[in-house]
């Protein structure tokens, strides 16, 4: 399952409040098991969204969500990400899904939405992000299909931030500068997010979430069987590569940037490594070359 909630976050939350998380937990277990089996089946037009209505099937029998507000919020992200990706290949949405679910997910089938418990988190279908984030997995999976494990699985992560946060910045006052947190709409404290992109490891600290375990160099690389390998972990590293050039290329991150690593994702396949994702990212940056491959040595990765 590729949860936008990194299961290290979660397992902390199911200890300090085990009456809201233990049974989403548990449920999100089990649905990385059954999605392991699924090939992505994409579905042309725009986004069909369905009602869940509280139950735990991702797959509900077509109950059309009509006018609720999360039904009109996924027809204009999915507007919005295939304006800026280009697709129209949109897969099914399924909103108010579980008993205070916290998490969002793309199940190789649908783009799945939680109501969030209402004392950390809220409505997951509030963040264009968060939206673009599942659906970059859906791009992953019908492309280059990176293993989701270890350095793979942390690039898959990667991938689905850097589409997250260009499909988002559509949507922001430029002028503002870029905004490299992800996730920050789901927060109900108004000051915590699941990522930071250009400073892994900041994106929340208090008492309840703990202090954010990401890591954003290579020395800091976490090796553990945990998270896939810690895919959400380590997906840090190349995310503060792209931060870092996309601020020294200092013009939209929807120009070169990406464009350069939706071409570099076009080239990998399903073992990529960052050193090999790093090297490709060079290649296809023709004149910014010298800048994407600094971007990379900041980070450890020396191309």
């Amino acid at each position: 399952m590729h949860g936008i909630l990194p299961p290290h976050l979660a397992e902390r939350l199911a200890q300090k409040k085990p009456h809201l998380f233990v049974q989403s937990l548990k449920h999100d277990a089990g649905v990385r098991q059954v999605r392991d089996t699924l090939t992505p089946a994409p579905s042309p037009g725009d986004i069909e969204v369905f009602d869940a209505r509280g139950s735990w099937d991702d797959s509900p029998d077509r109950r059309a969500a009509g006018d609720l507000p999360q039904a009109t919020r996924l027809h204009a992200m999915a507007q919005a990400t295939t304006r800026v990706l280009g697709t129209v290949d949109v897969p099914d949405g399924v909103v108010r899904y579980g008993q205070d679910y916290a998490n969002a997910f793309f199940d190789g089938r649908n783009l799945v939405f939680g109501m969030g418990d209402g004392e950390v988190f809220g409505d997951f279908t509030l963040g264009l992000d968060i939206f673009a984030h599942e659906f970059g997995h859906k791009v992953v999976d019908v492309g280059p299909r990176l293993e989701y494990a270890g350095q793979p699985g942390a690039l898959n992560e990667h991938m689905a931030d850097v589409i997250g946060v260009c499909v988002r910045s559509t949507q922001e006052n430029v002028e503002s500068g870029y905004n490299w947190r992800i996730g920050a709409s789901l927060f109900l404290d108004g000051t915590s997010a699941l990522r930071d992109m250009k400073r892994p490891g900041s994106a929340y600290n208090n008492r309840l979430l703990g202090v954010d375990p990401q890591v954003g160099h290579m020395s800091q690389y976490v090796r553990t069987f945990k998270d896939n390998g810690g895919v959400h972990l380590n997906s840090g590293i190349p995310n503060r590569a792209f931060a870092l050039f996309t601020e020294a290329y200092g013009g939209p991150v929807t120009e070169e940037p990406m464009k350069i690593w939706l071409t570099t994702l076009a080239k990998s396949g399903p073992l990529t490594n960052f050193f090999y994702f790093a090297q490709a990212c060079v290649q296809s940056a023709g004149p910014y070359a010298t800048a994407v491959k600094e971007a990379w040595n900041q980070v450890g990765i020396v191309t």
